[in-house]
């Protein structure tokens, strides 16, 4: 074999194999692109880490309560209120007050804070003081509960998110058509909707084994 033929083969040898690295490295970042872990922090959720996909978090569910994006949230029933009060009501409202409860037993070293939230009805600052008002209430129900009352604090943000669910319809208006009534009611229930997040502990919420 001459000198330019064995010059040749080696380059085309490196060649390839150039390529072969070029492709597994590609690979690995497809690979890891579509599926991550958040770990460590206040939002983590420690050993089991609550796994995220290209359409976002997917959470899991904790007992009585499903945690995700570092809320707990209470899917089953709802925390309804007096009309214009602070003052709850209904069976399903102290069902999910006593999801919560009995997850923060379960959880002794979680710490949260209970946000306050109304519809875009009423003015700017009524509704601040209405939401105030109410995520208070909801923490003094679960003290009187057993709930230690330095685990929790409570902060009212009024209608700020009233734009995430509403829609041009509904936002700062009362609609006089029955459909459009319907639906503006679904949308101001979930802007009334109180959250609860994790501020500490989240670490020993774990991702029950399967």
């Amino acid at each position: 074999m001459t000198t330019i033929q064995r010059t040749l083969l080696e380059s085309i040898g490196l060649s390839v194999l150039c390529c072969f690295l070029v492709a597994c490295q590609a690979s690995t970042r497809a690979t890891f692109s579509g599926q991550a872990s958040l770990s460590g922090g206040a939002g983590a959720s420690g050993g089991g880490a609550v796994k995220t996909t290209a359409s976002g978090n997917i959470g899991f569910r904790v007992g009585v309560v499903f945690y995700k994006d570092n809320e707990l949230r209470y899917d089953e029933g709802t925390i309804n209120f007096e009309y214009d009060k602070a003052e709850l009501k209904g069976d399903e409202t102290f069902k999910a007050l006593e999801d919560m409860k009995q997850f923060l037993q379960e959880k002794p070293k979680v710490r949260i804070r209970i946000e306050g939230r109304t519809d875009s009805r009423g003015t700017t600052d009524h509704n601040k003081k209405l939401s105030e008002r109410r995520a208070d209430a909801i923490r003094r129900w679960l003290i009187g509960h057993g709930i230690a009352e330095d685990r929790m604090e409570s902060v009212g943000v009024g209608e700020d998110h009233a734009n995430q669910f509403e829609n041009a319809v509904c936002l700062n208006k009362l609609p006089t058509d029955p459909k459009e009534k319907d639906q503006c009611e679904e949308e101001w229930a979930k802007s009334r909707r109180a959250v609860f997040t994790v501020l500490a502990g989240a670490e020993t919420i774990a991702e029950p084994k399967k």
